[in-house]
């Protein structure tokens, strides 16, 4: 029986390495722990064919996974700490939440958090929500976030069913996080690269906007 699965999607060939190499310094690939890769090295699509396969292999990941701790590392978002999914996995532990995230800048033009508040929760769809201005420490309650980089148990990972939210406009990782009716939690401190290419990458240094979502549309709004 493992203690904990580190789910992991390789769609760039020049991601794999890096994250490999990680995984190396962070010693996290222990006795207890089970790799669950998944490779998708189709070509970029319309984003609701991409969103499609992505929710697909989250479900591939969910029947694989195995253990009281579930991570989630994309190959495109690499922690700045080599000790970042341990710390993430610790921090959900002590605060007994359902999902801690770690911090990381949008790639699209808005340059965004990826974590989010939301005003009309309970509700069965987003009809407000905003992201989060960029904090330098401490750890903040949240509504939703990504699956870029993110700790949670094996009870709710197995019966969050992963699927495409009902308004188009809103990511699966968005819909299903916010469906998690328990603590979500970020650490402003546990921040991931977000690489664009093997040798650029996105981090806090560059932060520009909060974005808002209301009646159907996205805006830019600092």
């Amino acid at each position: 029986m493992y203690e904990r699965t580190i789910c992991v999607t390789i769609s760039r060939k020049w991601a794999e390495p890096l994250i490999k190499e990680y995984f190396k310094q962070s010693g996290i690939l222990s006795s207890g722990t089970q790799l669950s890769i998944e490779y998708d090295y189709e070509p970029e699509q319309f984003i609701p064919d991409r969103r499609k396969r992505i929710v697909e292999i989250m479900q591939r990941h969910q029947k694989k996974a195995e253990g009281k701790n579930i991570i989630v590392l994309e190959d495109d978002s690499i922690p700045k700490d080599r000790y970042a999914l341990q710390r993430l996995e610790g921090i959900r532990i002590r605060k007994k939440a359902k999902y801690v995230t770690a911090m990381e800048i949008n790639r699209w033009n808005s340059k965004h958090v990826g974590a989010y508040k939301v005003f009309d929760y309970g509700k069965p769809y987003l009809t407000g929500i905003m992201s989060l201005p960029l904090k330098k420490s401490g750890i903040q309650r949240i509504d939703a976030g990504g699956w870029f980089c993110f700790a949670t148990n094996y009870k709710t990972f197995k019966n969050n069913k992963f699927e495409l939210c009902p308004d188009k406009n809103i990511g699966p990782d968005v819909w299903w996080t916010y469906k998690i009716k328990a603590r979500k939690y970020i650490d402003w401190q546990i921040i991931c690269k977000h690489y664009c290419s093997k040798n650029y990458y996105l981090d806090e240094r560059d932060f520009q906007n909060i974005i808002m979502y209301n009646k159907k549309k996205w805006e830019i709004i600092v």
